[in-house]
């Protein structure tokens, strides 16, 4: 079992999931992360920003079905209470070409703002993507206009932590 903060920033699991990840007390801790642990060295499932990463690699992945459909729900509840725009505030390049496509078809009916991860953004602009509509999506950061409710409002660069772990 694991249990994530909502910020992505932090995790902690269980025996099982150490386990499977193969945090140990003689496990070094991941590059940009840190692996919490008890005066014997022993980890304690806690874990803080790149360490996030060997937790969530134990996850399901959501088909792309089930994206679209949690999509549409969480719109129609911010609609429902008078909200009119929303961010994805880390787009990873696997999900461009769902909220591309939802843009396509007109299906947002809220303002979606796009920050592609910082190593993505390249390949979108690039034309890299293996969709055959990128082309449809705005080429610079700098152009804030929206396509059919979508538009990029920036770049998200992970360099630092978080406040709520007091990583940062």
């Amino acid at each position: 079992m694991v249990v994530w903060h909502v910020s992505g920033h932090l995790a902690a699991g269980n025996h099982l999931a150490l386990e499977k990840v193969g945090f140990t007390k003689d496990s070094a801790d991941p590059k940009g992360g840190k692996i919490i642990r008890d005066a014997d060295g022993n980890p304690t499932g806690l874990v803080e920003e790149q360490a996030v990463l060997a937790f969530m690699a134990l996850m399901p992945r959501p088909t792309p079905e089930q994206v679209v459909q949690s999509v549409d729900k969480m719109q129609q509840y911010y609609a429902s209470m008078g909200i009119t725009t929303a961010q994805e505030g880390q787009t990873l390049a696997s999900y461009m070409p769902l909220f591309l496509g939802a843009a396509d078809r007109q299906q947002l009916i809220l303002d979606l703002v796009s920050y592609p991860k910082w190593t993505d953004y390249q390949n979108l602009v690039d034309g890299k993507l293996a969709i055959s509509d990128a082309k449809n999506f705005p080429a610079s950061a700098t152009d804030i206009s929206y396509k059919n409710h979508l538009r990029i409002g920036g770049i998200k660069i992970t360099v630092d932590g978080s406040p709520q772990g007091k990583t940062a």
